[in-house]
C-alpha cells in the first residue's frame, strides 16, 4: 500500500486510452443512473468494471486515485487468498510461496495502479479457484454453482471470461467422473454452466431489449476484425490501421473480407499472432510504468528491447539496455524494466521446475494446476495479435500458484494442509 504515493502524485499516469472509456461509463452511471452510452460502448463492455470504478469513487466523479487504492488493496488481498489455496493443496510452504510470488510481482503492482479491468478480473478468477478447491473438498452441487457464479461475475468485468465457463465446466466433469460417476459429474458441470448463465443471460436480454442484439458483448468480433485482420491488411499494404478497418466489411461481408485477407497474407497473420502472444506472455510494459511514475513523454515509450529480441537481435537489445542504464535520467526506469523482465523469467523458470515435480503433488493440487494452466493458455493465446502486456495481469496469480507447487510434496503436505484447514475452519 506504500505504492499509493505513485497514483497520489500522478493520478493521470494510470489513465490510458481504454481507461477513458471506463471512466466515461462510470460517470454515466453516477450522473444519469443508466448504462446507455451514445457511442454504443455499453454493448462492448459489460457494466462490471465501470460499477467498480463508480463504487471505488463513492459514487462521485470517478477518481483514478481511489480506483488505484482499491486495486492495490485487492492485489494484497489476493496474495493472502493464494496463501490459503496453496496451503490447502500443497502444505504451508507452498501456500507461503504462492503468496510471496504474487506479492512481489512488479507487473501486478504497477498495473493495479491503472484504471483497467485486469486486476478485478484476476480477483474473480482467484475466487473461482477458491470455489473449485471447496468443491474438490466436498463436491456439493451448491459449490459447483458457486464456480459458475464467479466466472459469470468475471465475465461482467471482462467478456473473455464467458468462454472459460465451458472450459471450467469440462474440468469439473473430468475431476468428478471417476469419483461419483458420469451422471453426477455431468450434473456438477451443468450447474457450473447454470451459475454463469444466471449472470450472462440477463445481460444478453438487456442488450436485446436496449440495443436490439442478442449478444453478451461485441468486443470479440470488433477486436478480431478491427485489430487482428485490419493489422494484417495495414502491414501488407503499408497503410494506417484505421484505413484498413474501413476496408474490412466494406462489401457488407466482414467475415468474407477477413477470410480473403487472411488467405492472401498468411505469413503476416501468423507473425503478428506470435508477437501478440509474446507481448501477453512477457507482461512487461515500460511505457505505461514510466507514465505512472510521471516521467516526461520522451521516456514513456518502449525501450525497444523486447522488439529487438523478438527480431532475433540480442546484441541490439543488450546495447539498448546498456544505454538506458548509463544515463541518470533513464537508469531508474531501466532498472524497473529489468526487474519486471527478471521476475517474469524467474516465475516461468520456477513454474517449469514445478511441473517437472508434478508427480510429487497431491491429487487436488494437480487438478487445480491443470485448471490454472488451461486458463492461462486461454487468456494468453486467444487475443493473438491483439495481445497486450496487461492481459497477463489476469493470470499472474494463477502462474504464482502453479509455480508455488514446486514446494508441494505428496508425502508431507497432507498434515500441513489439515492444520491450515482446521485453523481456517476454527
Amino acid at each position: 500500500m506504500c505504492l499509493l504515493v505513485i497514483p497520489f502524485l500522478h493520478p493521470e499516469g494510470g489513465v490510458l486510452i481504454d481507461s477513458g472509456g471506463y471512466l466515461g461509463l462510470a460517470r454515466l452511471l453516477v450522473s444519469a443512473g443508466n448504462y446507455v452510452h451514445p457511442s454504443g460502448q455499453d454493448l462492448i463492455w459489460p457494466p462490471g468494471y465501470p460499477l467498480l470504478v463508480a463504487a471505488a469513487s463513492l459514487w462521485q466523479e470517478p477518481s483514478p486515485f481511489a480506483v488505484a487504492a482499491l486495486q492495490l488493496l485487492l492485489t494484497g488481498g489476493l496474495a493472502l487468498v493464494l496463501v490459503w489455496i496453496g496451503s490447502r493443496l500443497g502444505g504451508q510452504r507452498a501456500g507461503l510461496a504462492a503468496g510471496w510470488l504474487y506479492a512481489i510481482s512488479p507487473n501486478a503492482a504497477f498495473w493495479s495502479m491503472t484504471v483497467m479491468s485486469e486486476t478485478a478480473f484476476a480477483a474473480m478468477l482467484v475466487f473461482g479457484v477458491v470455489a473449485f478447491v471447496r468443491w474438490l473438498d466436498s463436491p456439493r452441487l451448491a459449490r459447483a454453482l458457486a464456480i459458475g457464479l464467479m466466472l459469470g461475475s468475471a465475465s461482467l468485468i471482462r467478456p473473455a471470461g464467458s468462454l472459460l465457463l465451458i472450459l471450467w465446466a469440462l474440468m469439473v466433469f473430468l475431476a468428478d467422473r471417476r469419483t461419483h460417476g458420469g451422471w453426477l459429474a455431468a450434473g456438477s458441470a451443468v450447474l457450473v454452466l447454470a451459475g454463469g448463465m444466471v449472470i450472462l443471460v440477463p445481460w444478453m436480454m438487456r442488450n436485446k431489449i436496449v440495443r436490439g442484439e442478442w449478444v453478451f458483448s461485441s468486443v470479440a468480433s470488433k477486436t478480431f476484425y478491427g485489430y487482428n485482420v485490419a493489422s494484417v491488411l495495414a502491414e501488407a499494404r503499408g497503410i494506417p490501421r484505421n484505413e484498413a478497418v474501413l476496408e474490412i466489411g466494406a462489401t457488407g461481408d466482414e467475415w468474407g473480407d477477413s477470410l480473403r485477407v487472411l488467405t492472401a497474407y498468411p505469413g503476416i497473420f501468423l507473425s503478428q499472432q506470435w508477437e501478440g502472444v509474446l507481448r501477453t506472455a512477457i507482461g512487461v510494459e515500460s511505457g505505461v510504468w514510466a507514465r505512472q511514475l510521471g516521467l516526461s513523454r520522451e521516456y514513456q515509450g518502449s525501450f525497444g528491447v523486447l522488439s529487438a529480441l523478438r527480431a532475433g537481435r540480442p546484441g541490439e537489445a543488450f546495447e539498448k539496455v546498456r544505454e538506458q542504464l548509463s544515463s541518470p535520467a533513464t537508469a531508474p526506469h531501466a532498472l524497473l524494466f529489468l526487474l519486471g523482465a527478471g521476475y517474469t523469467l524467474a516465475l516461468y523458470g520456477i513454474l517449469g521446475a514445478a511441473l517437472l515435480h508434478a508427480g510429487h503433488w497431491p491429487p487436488s493440487a494437480r487438478r487445480v494446476a491443470v485448471l490454472a494452466l488451461i486458463t492461462v493458455a486461454y487468456i494468453v493465446l486467444v487475443p493473438g495479435a491483439a495481445g497486450q502486456a496487461r492481459f497477463r495481469v489476469s493470470v499472474e496469480p494463477l502462474l504464482a500458484l502453479g509455480a508455488a507447487f514446486y514446494w508441494a510434496r505428496a508425502g508431507d503436505s497432507s498434515t500441513e494442509a489439515s492444520v491450515v484447514a482446521a485453523g481456517t475452519t476454527g
